[in-house]
């Protein structure tokens, strides 16, 4: 590493350490103090984020989805406070966290995803798009993903209990007091 790249390191790393800095940041430093130009600062800043991402933040392989604060019991027990079943997590959030698994899992193959609330499985609907919205981003990445789910039991009936979702089987647990 030449002087100059050794330098231009020290400020960049320096820079970063400073409260507030972020992308754009970084970007105005080497454009406006370094000369570089805006596609390059771009380039670069970029590059210097995915690396400090990279080097910060293992890879994510599993991923807690839950579905809904709506349970289909009041069990004195239950770890769940203050619910709110107005408020469940609709198609686009659950994409967008699907999405997100895919891409920070980096180079990991195998992925899980648990299916959590409440009761997942009073949104049942959402659970199968999910599989589906999985099943064509595995075909697209040839990662495979699992499927858990922490649920109490009383709602699989004998068609979602034989349901395979994006072909696979999902494993299911659920509390010994129901």
């Amino acid at each position: 590493m030449t002087t100059k790249q050794n330098n231009l390191t020290d400020i960049i790393q320096a820079h970063i350490r400073e409260v507030g800095s972020n992308r754009d940041s970084i970007v105005r430093l080497l454009v406006e103090e370094r000369g570089f130009t805006l596609e390059d600062g771009r380039a670069l800043a970029e590059a210097v984020c995915r690396k400090m991402t990279e080097e910060r933040f293992p890879p994510i392989t599993e991923m807690e989805l839950m579905l809904t604060e709506e349970c289909n019991h009041r069990c004195d027990y239950c770890f769940v406070e203050g619910k709110n079943p107005s408020n469940p997590m609709n198609r686009e959030t659950a994409r967008a966290a699907v999405d997100f698994l895919f891409q920070r899992s980096r180079e990991k193959a195998e992925l899980k995803i648990l299916f959590f609330g409440g009761e997942p499985m009073l949104a049942f609907d959402l659970i199968r798009d999910i599989a589906l919205y999985v099943e064509k981003k595995t075909a697209a990445t040839g990662k495979k993903v699992s499927f858990d789910m922490t649920t109490n039991g009383t709602l699989f009936d004998e068609e979602r209990s034989e349901e395979r979702l994006a072909g696979k089987e999902c494993r299911s647990w659920w509390s010994p007091y129901h």
